[in-house]
C-alpha cells in the first residue's frame, strides 16, 4: 500500500533552509482517521530516528539526501 510513498521517500529533493514548525506527514488525499493516525505515529518515529540515530541518517547519506528534508518534502497517497 505505501510503496508508492517509499519511492516517493528515497526520490525526494533537498530544499534550503529550516522550518520551525514540527513536520508532519503531507498527505494527497484524504485518509480514515485510523489509517491518517498510524501515518503520524509512523512519521514522528521515522523522523525522529533520522535525527537520532547516525545508522539510519546514513542510509540518505549514501543516496546523497539528508533523511529530515527528505521526509518532510515527502507526498503519502492512500
Amino acid at each position: 500500500m505505501w510503496v508508492g510513498a517509499f519511492l516517493i521517500l528515497l526520490g525526494g529533493a533537498p530544499v534550503g533552509g529550516t522550518q520551525s514548525a514540527p513536520p508532519v506527514p503531507i498527505v494527497v488525499k484524504e485518509l480514515s482517521t485510523a489509517l491518517q493516525s498510524k501515518l503520524d505515529d509512523a512519521f514522528d518515529l521515522a523522523f525522529s530516528r533520522v535525527q537520532e540515530h547516525p545508522a539510519c541518517a546514513n542510509l540518505f547519506s549514501e543516496l546523497g539526501r539528508d533523511g529530515a528534508i527528505v521526509l518532510r518534502n515527502s507526498r503519502y497517497f492512500p
